[in-house]
């Protein structure tokens, strides 16, 4: 199941059923329910149930809750899960000392509000705990909503502690509220969390990763490749007696992308590399700078997880169901032709924008 796709609407249909067969059994709560919204708790039919339980809902009646987004209608199902959830985390902040119990209820409701109406960062929080971490059924040891918040900030902008928690629960990923504490703990991978704080610490081994994942790939199509060096992440192939190359760098930290350039340098090629592709040449010195083809020379721009898909795009070999979306080259007055991923587009924007 997609969070962001399925359309949840059974939920809301079996709770005004419930909402009338209670009123009908004579439930005060139920005609409470009813009578905060219509001020009578008379004639309990359907239709009027689903009109309270949209209200309740935060919606202005039936017809706006069934034309509501599947994530936001998520969202108010996990906020009726969990009753202490709001923008804030769980509950209130300091347990709400120095408040009177007027001011600590107006300012839960609103924090309740607020979440309600996060929708879209909810669902940049979703995508991204979908595009890097891998459930687990234990609880990670390893920190709380509120330390892995700012780990996704990183990439995606600013999240409240609610947004991460409602987003990690729509999500799927099993999870317990921390007792005493706005905190939750999450069951996520702790190989997922390595590679995250390797990926913010220590980009340096991503990109070492990203010389075996060209390598792989251009074997896999048949072309005779090798890495330049141990320590530069750079690979260069035959293609039909031409030397081509990439060289991966990091284009920013935060957000973390990488940068891929292809054609468009100059490696310090060994003689042993350029006799395994399938070049000979008498008067090969033992290293030389090489000259590659300029006519394909160009940057391609993706966000770290998304490494081996855009290797993988740059060779034409991008699996069909899971596409590499790029978006036109940006003015660049260095004049190398840019390429940009939609993803690394959008994770860029979003640290601009902040």
């Amino acid at each position: 199941m997609n969070p962001l796709d399925d359309q949840p609407i059974e939920y809301f249909k079996k709770q005004a059923k419930q909402l009338v067969a209670d009123a009908h059994a004579g439930s005060e709560t139920a005609r409470a329910r009813v009578a905060a919204v219509y001020g009578d708790g008379a004639d309990v039919g359907l239709m009027r149930a689903q009109h309270v339980v949209a209200v309740e809902s935060g919606f202005r009646d039936w017809n706006a809750l069934l034309k509501a987004s599947a994530i936001k209608l998520r969202l108010v199902i996990t906020m009726a899960a969990i009753p202490s959830l709001n923008d804030f985390g769980i509950g209130d902040f300091d347990n709400g000392r120095g408040l009177t119990r007027a001011e600590r209820k107006a300012k839960f409701t609103k924090n309740r509000a607020t979440l309600r109406a996060s929708t879209a960062p909810v669902t940049l929080a979703i995508e991204w705990l979908r595009r890097n971490v891998a459930p687990m059924k234990t609880m990670s040891t390893r920190g709380t909503s509120y330390g892995f918040k700012h780990t996704a900030e990183h990439e995606i902008g600013y999240l409240t502690n609610g947004v991460f928690i409602a987003a990690g629960v729509i999500a799927g990923y099993p999870y317990k509220i921390v007792d005493g504490s706005p905190n939750v703990r999450f069951g996520f991978s702790a190989r997922s969390l390595q590679d995250l704080y390797e990926r913010d610490v220590h980009p340096d081994r991503v990109l070492r990763r990203a010389t075996k994942s060209a390598l792989g790939a251009l074997k896999g199509r048949g072309f005779a490749s090798a890495a330049v060096s141990t320590f530069v992440p750079e690979v260069v192939w035959s293609d039909h007696g031409e030397i081509h190359g990439m060289k991966f760098s990091t284009h920013s930290k935060r957000p973390p992308l990488v940068a891929i350039d292809v054609d468009d340098f100059k490696p310090l090629i060994s003689s042993r590399t350029m006799r395994s592709l399938g070049v000979t040449d008498p008067n090969w010195r033992t290293f030389a700078k090489v000259v590659l083809p300029a006519r394909s020379g160009q940057r391609v721009i993706v966000a770290c997880d998304e490494l081996e898909r855009g290797i993988a795009w740059i060779l034409g070999a991008t699996s069909a169901d899971r596409p590499l979306d790029m978006e036109p080259a940006m003015p660049d007055p260095t004049g190398v032709r840019e390429a940009w991923s939609r993803q690394a587009r959008l994770m860029w924007s979003l640290q601009r924008r902040d």
